[in-house]
């Protein structure tokens, strides 16, 4: 009980840390200062988001909090897994999360987390605060998480935020402090998969497994197996102990995932494109990668570049650099020659490793990768992996700093070549460029040289690249200046550190203002803000929209009392104060009413297939995500964007009719409505064939490459393609005697839909929605019915002669019980938590040396 450091010992020791924090919020405050002044950053990846779940969102809101599993809003139909599945309520990662980001508004919340965390990792390796704030700005500030934020992948920054967080649990656990670290390791882990960004995880798991076999191989040849076995052991039950309050998003997505584009490949690869075996094709996955100079561009922003419309990278398109800060980048590179810790060769592995798999040029190491590494393949943009550097830079430069100002470094030799060769390596950059980088693109198109010619081309590029060159030359030679300063100042005045201190904060401030002038080139600090309410609501209906609805209304005018009792719902949610700059509120909940009376699908000709504007009023035949179930996918690649050229094609030479006959399939999704330009009416197309009808005929298939040349084939979009498999199901049914039967949808909600069915005979019953095979359950009268696939994609079901009532309900079980063992895990890592600060308050589990047993 002794060893107990007092209260008052804690808050003095901790008192410098809390102003450094403070520091912290406020720099993150002030880089996005208009958050506080009813502005929100636009974010495009999110108003994308905001359309395509505005159905899920919308159904929440009237049924006060009822989750939809289900949505229409896009690509005829998918789960909500991944796109507004909310699970925050049952999860202690989003409820430490929420702590720790103090309400603050987006995105200077992502922000914070970020420095925060940073810093944290820092300060738990022994760094004091102005050396935890230097390496906190660096990693916070550092380009890629303000070209993500203004790019609306808000989840991607918060998962990459909350990295260093696990990666001080785990070092914490091996080197300080058993429970401490586990406890740590658990809560972040929590916190990062709850911000559902699986593949940054997926990513960090390089590194951690890296650093564990470091730290494990350093015990066991110090002569401490039990305690390698032991902290290892700990650790991997604290991870497993983190998925639990995730499982609720995690199950349903790993449900999910092997229907998806993400899983099994069903059709042989259009046009000989090389497919993985998760389902995406290697040039697909690569496309946004690096080319192999540009990963310099953490030491040099401009080396490819950046967002210049110059850029010479190898990126499809380039938003800017990575940008990790050139003296956290030089200093890094000092400490892994100048230190003898082995962290430094686990660092050093997972980098390289990072830097090759950031190639876009797949290398022999890529092509491994994605044929042999489990779940490598099931995530694009490889560049990413650039991002372990980033969460190292705290490592790396926080321990070199430590051990200056401690004046554990020697004056000498090593000390001059850990701060020589960065400098050295600018002086290549700044005297031999071409030598050294090539100036043209090779893998994408090079517009510049076929505008401008190579020869200008080179001239232009070599300008914008000797810029940033000579400025990141000036800061390497800054910080291997103030690193020898630190040393030396330690070394000849060990009793006074204050001057050494004083270097170490001039050099952070300086950091935090090189890395912001970086970051003002992506984004400016009164650019890309839109008002609150526009944030929200960030579209209005267009003509064709405004067409669609008046259509609409007239067909069904009975409609108009549904819609008027929405907008006057949403008017009392806002206590009336809708003024005519809100006028898109109200826009968005008329098209809302309508939507839940009404069921048609639109087709939007204007980029379809990555199009979410037209999910945020209709239901779409397109749509945004990155997770397509395959067979939609497949539907998209051989038949609907087929038929779109050839009704484009047809409708400018043959008229509206031929036109209008070149698109069977999209007639089977009840595609109503072709909106051709948004400023203009849409084309309403008469032949769509509504929400089901009864088959006129029938042709069966053996396989999926059958079903699909079979669909493609058809003559007549009332006959159906059959799966051999499913053939007995369809006995005694005589084709064309049901024609004449009624179908008509009666009432739905995403998870929901009951049909009023009237047919001459037996018959089979095809609907216009998309199947997917597992959730949904049909009865008939209340009898449980077997839910057939047909026409490749499509949900049909074989109906008796007469009147029936049709129900189609989508059912996830599983997720229930998620959610029940999610609640329960989340109350056992909150105990853990307050348990491991308990022990480390306490002393239990301490490491007293480096390499001795745990108290």
């Amino acid at each position: 009980m002794s060893d107990r450091p007092k209260p008052a010992q804690l808050l003095r020791s901790a008192f410098p840390h809390f102003i450094a924090v403070v520091l912290l919020m406020a720099t993150a405050a002030s880089f996005y200062s208009k958050s506080f002044d009813g502005y929100r950053l636009r974010m495009p990846d999110i108003e994308h988001f905001i359309a395509t779940a505005k159905e899920v969102n919308d159904h929440r809101a009237r049924t006060d909090g009822e989750q939809a599993l289900w949505t229409d809003s896009q690509f005829g139909g998918m789960p909500t897994f991944q796109l507004g599945l909310r699970t925050h309520d049952v999860n202690a990662g989003s409820w430490l999360s929420r702590t720790l980001r103090l309400g603050l508004p987006q995105p200077v919340d992502h922000l914070w987390m970020a420095l925060l965390c940073a810093y944290l990792l820092a300060a738990l390796l022994g760094c004091g605060p102005w050396v935890s704030a230097l390496v906190a700005f660096g990693f916070g500030f550092s380009s890629l998480n303000i070209l993500y934020l203004g790019a609306g992948h808000a989840a991607k920054v918060m998962s990459i935020a909350t990295l260093p967080g696990i990666l001080a649990g785990v070092l914490v656990a091996y080197r300080r402090n058993l429970w401490l670290g586990a406890g740590l390791a658990c809560a972040f882990t929590a916190v990062n998969l709850a911000a559902n960004h699986f593949q940054m995880s997926y990513y960090l798991a390089f590194l951690v497994g890296a650093i564990g076999i470091a730290e494990t191989l350093r015990l066991v040849m110090a002569g401490y197996l039990r305690r390698a076995l032991v902290t290892g052991g700990v650790l991997l039950a604290s991870a497993g102990l983190a998925v639990v309050p995730n499982l609720a998003l995690i199950g349903p997505t790993l449900d999910y995932t092997p229907y998806t584009t993400r899983g099994e490949v069903l059709l042989d690869p259009v046009g000989g494109v090389e497919v993985g075996d998760a389902g995406l094709d290697k040039d697909y996955i690569l496309q946004y990668s690096m080319g192999r100079g540009e990963w310099w561009s953490i030491l040099v922003p401009d080396i490819k570049g950046g967002n210049n419309p110059l850029y010479w990278g190898e990126q499809l398109f380039s938003g800017g650099a990575f940008y990790f800060g050139a003296i956290l980048v030089a200093l890094f590179m000092a400490s892994l020659i100048l230190r003898r810790d082995v962290l430094r060769w686990p660092m050093l592995l997972v980098a390289a490793l990072a830097v090759v798999l950031s190639w876009r040029d797949a290398s022999g190491l890529t092509d491994f990768f994605l044929d042999n590494v489990p779940g490598f393949a099931k995530f694009r943009d490889t560049k990413m992996m650039l991002m372990l550097i980033q969460c190292m830079l705290p490592i790396g430069v926080g321990l070199l700093l430590r051990d200056a100002l401690a004046g554990q470094i020697e004056w000498g030799k090593k000390l001059f070549v850990a701060a020589g060769v960065p400098v050295l390596l600018m002086l290549v950059f700044v005297l031999a460029p071409t030598l050294v980088f090539d100036f043209e693109s090779h893998v994408r198109p090079d517009r510049a040289v076929e505008q401008l010619g190579a020869g200008r081309a080179l001239q232009e590029r070599l300008v914008i690249f000797q810029a940033d060159v000579w400025r990141s030359f000036g800061l390497v030679l800054l910080g291997m200046g103030a690193l020898l300063t630190v040393v030396r100042l330690r070394l000849a005045l060990p009793e006074k550190p204050l001057a050494a201190n004083v270097v170490v904060g001039v050099l952070a401030l300086v950091t935090l203002v090189e890395m912001q002038s970086v970051d003002r080139r992506y984004q400016p600090a009164d650019k890309g803000w839109v008002r609150t309410v526009e944030f929200n609501f960030p579209y209005t209906p267009s003509g064709a929209d405004e067409a669609i609805f008046a259509d609409r209304l007239r067909m069904k005018p009975e409609h108009q009392a549904v819609i008027d009792a929405e907008v006057s719902r949403v008017r009392s949610a806002y206590d009336g104060r809708i003024g005519k700059r809100e006028e898109r509120i109200l826009d968005a909940a008329r098209f809302s009413g309508l939507q839940t009376v009404d069921h048609y699908r639109v087709l939007n000709l204007r980029g379809a297939f990555s199009d979410a504007t037209t999910s945020y009023f209709h239901r779409s035949v397109g749509g945004y995500h990155g997770a397509k179930l395959r067979r939609y996918q497949d539907l998209i690649e051989r038949v609907l964007q087929p038929e779109q050229q050839a009704f484009s094609t047809k409708a400018n030479g043959e008229g509206l009719d031929a036109a209008l006959s070149a698109i069977p399939v999209h007639h089977m999704l009840n595609t109503q409505y072709i909106v051709y330009d948004p400023a203009q009416q849409p084309i309403q197309n008469r032949n769509a064939l509504g929400n089901g009808w009864f088959a006129s005929g029938w042709i069966t298939a053996d396989g999926a490459e059958a079903e699909m040349e079979a669909l493609q084939s058809l003559k007549d979009p009332r006959e159906a393609v059959i799966p051999e498999d499913d053939a007995d199901a369809l006995f005694g049914l005589v084709p064309g005697a049901a024609n004449e039967g009624r179908v008509e949808l009666v009432e739905f909600n995403p998870d929901w839909q009951r049909y009023a069915v009237q047919s001459p005979a037996k018959g089979l019953l095809v609907f216009s929605e998309i199947n997917y095979p597992e959730g949904w359950v049909l009865t008939i009268d209340g009898e449980p019915a077997e839910l057939l696939r047909v026409n490749y994609a499509f949900r049909a079901v074989v109906v008796p002669e007469g009147a029936h009532e049709v129900e189609m309900r989508f059912e996830v079980p599983s997720l229930t019980t998620a959610r029940t063992v999610a609640s329960m895990g989340s109350l056992l890592i909150l105990l853990v938590l307050l348990g491991s600060f308990w022990a480390a308050y306490t002393g239990r589990g301490t490491v007293e040396e480096e390499g001795t047993e745990v108290k």
